[in-house]
């Protein structure tokens, strides 16, 4: 879910962030379409069909945020020093936002305990006890320690996410010249733990989340190098619109269909390796579909695309609180919004203005609390780099120190 970059200059690709703005929007309005059952049938634009396959476009995230990352990373990660500084930095840009969102829940916790005496929010399958509280603020929800779902609970791969990054950047300084065999070996090694490990599909390995971030993000990474070394997937900007117009189309094709046909079945496994040209075209495109992703409200959801993906999980367990509250003390009223839920029409009111809310407080969130954070641990990991930078190796002060004075 980080920044989008050029595979071949380092600039940002606008596209990409576009796609990923659309992906994290996806994910919101699934989840949306998952809980609101408990308030009333499907409305025309949340009906079942458009959303069973939502849950891939988080496979999509984790193969465009490997891609992404070993650009950005690759050449600084040089020593354990640089690997600090790429910790920190990555911690700034994850951590933080989550923190300030599980505080959101604890708080709609602490007023509904309050109002009804209930220790347990009105959220169905998610867990809000003390232990997985303290998983989920140190960001270890998804590395087996917790089973099912836990507070923010789309959280779950960002955990998976920040440790994934550091065991890449781990292995690019302690093992640079075998990286990619290991790169290799970590893609296939997941692929084989998900499709034994699981009896349906992708999206039923919650034990086995990390190895299913493991599995997309090493696939960037290797997608990354493999554009590094292989002149042949650069395709060169200067190609005309006939080549890249029917190239756009082909990979969204391709991504919609694999991800239509393999949501419930097995073949959803493979799913991420479909992603993959889909990344290699939109990063190197200046086509008009990539122009469209890269621009206007598009390029918008894509800078605020994390914010989307960590705040729509918090407002709907603030709607269902409300809805219960509102039932518990307001009866009447309360089956009269029901009823009124009842029609389809506004059911699609009630979709669209989910769907806005979430986009403008993601907004709000990233001016707020993302960006500002992300600029102070980029400042900490800068102020450190250059600390330890200035000062001399052990040898070299000790020679200093020794030196004879000459005044």
């Amino acid at each position: 879910m980080s920044e989008a970059s050029d595979a071949m200059t380092g600039g940002r690709v606008h596209a990409l962030d576009g796609l990923r703005g659309i992906a994290a929007l996806a994910v919101a309005l699934s989840h949306y379409h998952e809980l609101r059952a408990l308030l009333a049938p499907s409305g025309h634009l949340n009906a079942e069909s458009i959303f069973t396959a939502s849950y891939l476009f988080v496979d999509f995230f984790f193969v465009l945020s490997g891609f992404v990352l070993a650009r950005a990373s690759s050449a600084q990660l040089v020593s354990p020093r640089a690997g600090i500084a790429f910790a920190i930095r990555r911690f700034g840009r994850l951590w933080p936002l989550h923190a300030a969102m599980l505080f959101v829940i604890a708080t709609t916790l602490a007023a509904y305990a309050a109002l009804t005496g209930s220790t347990t929010l009105p959220v169905p399958t998610v867990n809000m006890d003390a232990p997985s509280a303290l998983a989920s603020l140190v960001l270890v929800q998804g590395l087996g320690f917790q089973s099912g779902l836990i507070w923010n609970w789309p959280a779950w791969s960002i955990a998976c996410e920040l440790w994934v990054n550091l065991l890449m950047a781990l292995l690019v300084i302690l093992a640079p010249r075998r990286f990619l065999w290991i790169a290799s070996a970590l893609v296939v090694g997941s692929a084989l733990a998900l499709i034994v490990g699981s009896d349906d599909n992708m999206f039923r390995v919650q034990s086995l989340a990390f190895a299913r971030c493991m599995y997309g993000y090493f696939l960037g990474v290797i997608l990354f190098h493999a554009v590094e070394r292989v002149p042949s997937l650069r395709f060169g900007q200067d190609r005309d619109v006939s080549f890249w117009r029917p190239l756009e189309i082909a990979m969204l094709a391709l991504s919609l269909t694999i991800m239509m046909i393999s949501a419930d079945n097995k073949l959803s496994f493979a799913a991420p390796l479909f992603f993959v040209p889909v990344i290699l075209v939109f990063a190197q495109s200046p086509g008009p579909i990539a122009a469209r992703l890269g621009s206007g409200v598009l390029r918008a959801l894509g800078q605020w695309s994390y914010s989307i993906y960590l705040v729509h999980a918090p407002l709907l367990i603030l709607m269902l609180t409300i809805c219960d509250l509102t039932a518990r003390f307001e009866p009447v009223f309360a089956a009269e919004v029901r009823s009124a839920l009842g029609n389809l029409w506004v059911q699609d009111i009630a979709f669209l203005t989910f769907a806005a809310a979430v986009i403008f407080l993601s907004r709000l969130t990233f001016n707020w609390i993302e960006e500002p954070s992300r600029l102070a641990f980029n400042a900490v990991a800068r102020a450190w780099s250059h600390s330890n930078m200035q000062r001399p190796a052990l040898g070299e002060a000790k020679t200093q120190a020794q030196a004879p004075r000459t005044a």
